[in-house]
């Protein structure tokens, strides 16, 4: 069979190469008709790729301006062969770009980075992937349209309902494919509300399980919290106590300091139809917990404190104290 890029030769090109062909040689054969695969393209190796096909772009940047223009683009390709896997460039689907999308979502709706610093990562990305399939004539529609934030606005994210996260998380077994560490994240945010990170960055020490009231202490040691509200206290209950149970005495070793938790479960929830919406990645979580102590009556000051919001007038005394602030959990947690 001849290749569809020999077809397209003059036909005398096409008959020189078929008279050509020796028959006991099939790999000469493949060569000469155009039938040989080139070897894939991995996203690490567009990477090394890109440098060279972009070099008209740092004629006369100084080392300086040379840092800065690769920096990004190691960080942002680095994170998504973290996500997803050093793919080829080939293979890279639509769900795997969500899954990036969904990491910078995450950490627009901390607060971490702006929408516009989102879409300067997505480009970055996009920008080496279209750059190498462009000038390597590689031909490959690549799944990298609609993907960038509105430059003024958050994409509002659904809350998961309460029927939801029950089914799904925490009866049966549709979590048993997600590792015990970031299962028992996702448990502990159901009844916190606390963000993945801080979860995965608390200490054995920051456990306090064997009192009267069993509580999660978000302290500033070994990581950096957002801000001084996200030192905190909650209350633990329900299938939060149980998770914080079992690894209150290890904490999270393989998500700690390491920002990669969200990105993991995000992944699991899309590839196992868990999203509740196209709106429901993990931080959803958080989202449902402050809607059901909406729900509750639960005062706007005391929502904040337990799930470390900047409130919007000056804070006075201590806010609704450790027994207050369990009786508000128990009141809204699921079992």
């Amino acid at each position: 069979m001849v290749a569809p890029q020999v077809e397209q030769l003059p036909v005398t090109d096409i008959l020189d190469r078929v008279e050509a062909v020796d028959l006991k040689d099939s790999k000469s054969a493949d060569a000469i008709l155009g039938n040989v695969r080139k070897p894939s393209i991995t996203m690490s190796g567009a990477l090394d790729m890109y440098w060279g096909l972009v070099k008209d772009k740092n004629v006369g940047k100084t080392t300086d301006q040379l840092r800065r223009f690769r920096r990004p683009r190691i960080t942002v390709v680095g994170k998504f062969i973290d996500l997803v896997g050093d793919k080829a460039l080939s293979e890279v689907s639509g769900d795997d770009m969500l899954v990036f999308r969904d990491y910078l979502m995450e950490k627009i709706t901390d607060g971490q980075i702006s929408n516009n610093t989102a879409n300067k990562n997505l480009s970055y990305l996009i920008g080496v992937m279209k750059t190498v399939n462009r000038l390597k004539r590689l031909g490959l529609k690549l799944p990298v349209d609609e993907l960038k934030f509105d430059a003024n606005q958050i994409d509002p994210k659904d809350p998961f309902s309460s029927q939801w996260i029950l089914d799904k998380f925490v009866n049966g077994h549709h979590l048993s494919g997600l590792n015990d560490e970031a299962r028992a994240i996702l448990h502990i945010m159901i009844n916190t509300g606390a963000r993945p990170s801080e979860i995965a960055g608390a200490l054995p020490e920051h456990f306090e399980l064997d009192g009267p009231i069993p509580m999660m202490h978000l302290e500033p040691e070994g990581r950096q919290l957002k801000n001084d509200n996200s030192r905190r206290k909650i209350p633990l209950g329900g299938v939060s106590l149980e998770a914080a149970k079992k690894f209150g005495k290890t904490g999270f070793p393989n998500y700690a300091g390491k920002d990669k938790v969200s990105a993991t479960i995000n992944k699991y929830l899309l590839e196992n139809g868990l999203r509740e919406t196209d709106k429901t990645p993990l931080y959803s979580l958080r989202h449902s917990f402050e809607d059901r102590m909406l729900v509750a009556g639960v005062d706007e000051r005391v929502r904040s404190d337990i799930l470390g919001h900047t409130l919007q007038r000056q804070r006075y005394g201590k806010g609704g104290g450790d027994e207050r602030n369990h009786s508000i959990v128990t009141a809204v947690i699921l079992p």
